[in-house]
């Protein structure tokens, strides 16, 4: 299964649950944090559990790809991917 965690959020569906119960069928997943009106959020600034979210795929073994999905600002997205790509790199770090 490919997990897009864009789509649970818009759907209310918990990301984390999904990949709990999943486990080792997650092969990818697509990446974005959006806020209360479900509009795209720089990683880490809306209402997504990213922290927990990657906790649960530490804990399942994943190994796959992680791609993120950052669909504003087109004339120009690379600083704000940027911040995205931080701030994984931050958690990613922190739950080890």
């Amino acid at each position: 299964m490919c997990i897009d965690n864009g789509h649970f959020q818009r759907s209310g569906v918990d990301s984390v649950e999904v990949v709990v119960k999943l486990r080792k069928r997650v092969h990818s997943i697509h990446i974005k944090d959006l806020d209360a009106k479900n509009h795209d959020q720089i990683l880490g600034e809306g209402k997504a559990d990213i922290p927990g979210f990657l906790r649960a795929l530490r804990r399942a073994g994943f190994t796959g790809p992680l791609n993120l999905e950052y669909e504003v600002e087109p004339e120009n997205p690379v600083p704000s991917m940027k911040k995205c790509l931080d701030y994984l790199s931050k958690v990613c770090k922190e739950i080890q």
